[in-house]
């Protein structure tokens, strides 16, 4: 018998329902009409029934298969959320065996101190760990530089080529293009073994992103044609069916391959934003579909409709597996449906609460909004714009923001030292290493020590598509190539870029120091700061003789404890969270709970949303850094959370009078009076993240010019009243000259904004302004308020003295 007779029958005895019968019917009439081409109907009919019968019992293999792993999932989901130290009595850790604490139920998104199991987004981090600490070598080469390109490209083309299979005779290419196998195939199979399904392929070359508004500018005609040329339709493989692409299956599908680029994948999406696709575990294979027939065609179709070059391919490919692999291996092959037996989970054991006055259930409805919210941010689903011109045409301009105004900002990271020094005092590592290490891999001449540093499995932000210092300061991804390459270049030209990186990769090394020296201890042996430390990820005695035996990574003669090494990928990836996560807290970046709530606030391609997001701009770094100490703060004892927080303010006022001070310096200014109480409540402000309000949390005006109230609300109301001034000022040209030097970017460059100011601006001033010294004599009348004066006049070509450091104690202004 058929199968298509057979379906009917199976229908019809309820075996299959509508929905499956139909589309098994349809792979019967495709893989029919394919073989009808080369032979009589009896013998397609046989050829199309034996494929659709192994596609079939791969199916249902793989149901079972995915099945199994939800309930594991959910089991283990489950324990996790009872062992959540809620310190009220709720059940779990903090006792009482009463209803689930409903803050459990956030804690698998986003970092949370008591909670002793992973999140996604800290196992985000660690998959992203673990692909960049194969690839030190090539990720150095073909970093951006100051303009934001990519180095090396010709080299880059030749590891391009080597994927292809094209011996090019340039042994490093080779090597790294064997680096990036050995990456991107650890990546698929740790996908592979959390539910995906993603097929070997030894031809497999890049993968390969796709600019939308390229595609929809060409219009199918145009895209199809240009990729069909290129494409090699014989190695591609038929994602239904296991076999040979055919050209007619390809026409067949290119139309909704480009209606899927064109529309950013949203029509695919149910209204609300989730993929219409049940599952997670089913994606990704797409990635693999296309197969170019060199590396020129692939090149080709790069430059012409992808997203960058092939490093950004490449970077773009292990941001998104290490997305997927942690939702998979975290939430299970459905996250969606995971979520809502979650709530659900949560919101059941608050309603068996009999207490008259408890407040659990709404308590439990609000972890579940903020579950799909910290969800919908980790997933993509905040990402979409309403309106893609004014998103785009905003995003464009806080870029640009951002490279006119933090070129200082690396004066005020001095703070760093001391969320570093207080995190190591927390967690009872060595502070006097810190600054030695610092020097050791900021210096110039480091390259090999940075090098090292990733090979052990800390991330190289820098190194990657997105500086390390934009994702601290900012709470988006910004757009725009030009401004956005601007923003990156002014950020490393600052030097914030390295000291972040630096910050962050010098915290990792003193853990897996430690670590590495205790290898020889038993659990129970270990201080207990270490053992303290493996119990947020719930390592045990078993777990960390399983750590410290696998074999060590020796790296330039010296034995580093190198957890892959161990033979469990979530044990290696909770061991690493360990350090990542605290690394987050030692040097402070803008978390997922806090680009979670900007951006649900404040929704993209809109005008409420743009405004509020350039309203908010450069403050979400200081909110992330309130929400981590105050989350680390409430999860210790009294005992022990007042010396911590005593010397996290002293630690870090005393670290923003040091950023005030070189800040007044670098503004031509003798150092600030420190017997002054304004000044100690700027440094607090200084030292906490909010750098700019230090300025004139106690004067009329910001160091540029506006009022509290415009900085408050961000660089844009700060350049609309620029704007507005040039408008309607009586002498244009010269309010065209104050105004213009704000919008160059790298103006106020810590180590070039006084000179540039003194020598250049000011002179043009002095020329064509005739109330120069009207505002010379504000300035000093500023500089007066704040106790001091200036070193390098304002309109003078050069300094008349040397500063005058005595002012910091004595406290008088020299005449």
């Amino acid at each position: 018998m058929s199968a298509g007779a057979c379906l009917a029958d199976l229908e019809a005895q309820g075996v299959l329902d509508a929905a499956r019968a139909a589309d098994a019917r349809a792979l019967y009439d495709e893989l029919l009409a394919e073989y009808r081409q080369s032979g009589s109907r009896e013998a397609a009919e046989a050829l199309a029934t034996r494929d659709l019968i192994d596609a079939m019992e791969t199916m249902v293999t793989r149901k079972e298969f995915l099945a199994g792993r939800t309930i594991k999932v959910r089991n283990r989901i489950a324990g996790d959320l009872l062992r959540y130290d809620g310190q009220r009595g709720m059940g779990g850790r903090g006792g009482g065996g009463g209803p689930i604490d409903p803050r459990a139920g956030p804690a698998f998104f986003n970092r949370d101190p008591r909670a002793p199991y992973s999140n996604v987004e800290a196992r985000r981090k660690s998959v992203v760990s673990a692909a960049h600490r194969l690839l030190d070598d090539m990720m150095e080469r073909f970093s951006t530089n100051i303009a934001g390109s990519v180095r090396n490209k010709a080299q880059l083309r030749n590891v391009t080529r080597e994927l292809f299979g094209e011996s090019t005779g340039d042994a490093a290419a080779a090597g790294m293009a064997t680096a990036w196998r050995k990456s991107a195939e650890m990546l698929r199979q740790r996908f592979n073994a959390a539910g995906g399904n993603i097929g070997f392929r030894s031809d497999w070359g890049m993968p390969q992103s796709h600019d939308w508004k390229a595609v929809r500018k060409a219009g199918f005609d145009e895209w199809a044609a240009f990729i069909r040329d290129r494409l090699d339709v014989g190695k591609m493989v038929d994602l239904d069916t296991g076999k040979p692409m055919t050209r007619a299956k390809l026409e067949q599908l290119l139309p909704d391959i480009f209606r899927q680029i064109r529309s950013e994948g949203w029509d695919k999406r149910a209204p609300g934003g989730q993929p219409k696709v049940a599952s997670l575990a089913n994606r990704r294979a797409d990635a693999r579909f296309f197969v170019f027939r060199d590396a020129d065609a692939w090149m080709e179709y790069a430059e012409a409709y992808g997203q960058g070059t092939a490093y950004d391919a490449m970077m773009g490919h292990i941001e998104g597996m290490a997305r997927d692999i942690a939702a998979l291996e975290i939430l299970g092959p459905n996250p969606n449906a995971t979520i809502n037996w979650l709530k659900e989970t949560i919101l059941a054991s608050a309603q068996r609460d009999m207490d008259p006055g408890s407040k659990g259930v709404k308590r439990a409805e609000n972890a579940g909004e903020k579950i799909d919210e910290l969800w919908q941010e980790y997933s993509g689903a905040n990402w979409g714009a309403r309106n893609e011109a004014l998103a785009l045409g905003f995003s464009t301009y806080r870029a640009f923001a951002t490279s006119t105004k933090l070129g200082s900002a690396f004066l005020s990271a001095m703070s760093d030292f001391a969320f570093s020094r207080s995190s190591r005092a927390f967690n009872g590592l060595s502070q006097a290493t810190m600054l030695p290490q610092y020097l050791k891999l900021f210096v110039p001449g480091s390259i090999e020590d940075q090098k090292l540093a990733v090979r052990l499995g800390l991330i190289a932000e820098e190194w990657s598509s997105r500086t390390a210092a934009q994702s601290r300061y900012l709470t988006e991804e910004l757009t725009g190539g030009f401004s956005r390459r601007l923003a990156e270049g002014v950020l490393r030209l600052s030097l914030l870029s390295r000291h972040t990186q630096t910050m962050r990769w010098v915290n990792g090394m003193e853990w897996l120091s430690q670590f590495t020296v205790a290898a020889e201890r038993t659990f129970d042996n270990l201080p207990d700061h270490l053992r303290e430390a493996l119990g947020r990820r719930g390592i045990d005695a078993a777990e960390w003789d399983t750590l410290r035996k696998a074999k060590m990574k020796t790296q330039r003669g010296v034995e580093w404890m190198d957890p892959t090494q161990a033979g469990d990928d979530a044990l290696a990836s909770r061991f690493m969270e360990v350090i990542l996560e605290d690394t987050d807290i030692a040097v402070p970046v803008s978390d997922l709970a806090t680009r979670a709530a900007i951006n649900t606030g404040l929704p993209r391609g809109t005008l409420k949303g743009e405004l509020g997001r350039s309203a908010f701009q450069f403050k979400g770094f200081g909110i992330s850094v309130i929400l981590a100490q105050w989350q680390r703060i409430m999860a210790m004892t009294p005992a022990r959370a007042a010396p911590y927080t005593i010397g996290l303010v002293v630690g870090t006022t005393l670290t923003g009078a040091i950023g005030l001070q070189l800040k007044a310096l670098a503004a031509g200014k003798d150092p600030r009076p420190m017997d002054d109480g304004t000044f100690w409540n700027a440094a607090v402000m200084q030292g906490g993240g909010f750098g700019i309000f230090g300025d004139f949390l106690f004067a009329d005006q910001n160091r540029y010019g506006g009022s509290f109230a415009q900085t408050m609300m961000g660089p844009l109301a700060d350049d609309a009243q620029g704007a507005y001034n040039l408008a309607t000022a009586e002498d244009p040209r010269t309010q065209l000259v104050r105004e213009a030097k704000g919008w160059v970017p790298g103006n106020n460059l810590w180590y070039v904004r006084l000179a540039l100011d003194r020598m250049v601006a000011d002179q043009i001033d002095m020329v064509i302004n005739p109330r120069f010294g009207q505002r010379e004599r504000g300035q000093q009348r500023f500089a007066a308020e704040e106790g001091t004066s200036f070193w390098w006049r304002p309109g003078s070509p050069a300094p008349y003295r040397s500063p005058d450091y005595a002012n910091a104690i004595e406290g008088e202004t020299p005449e």
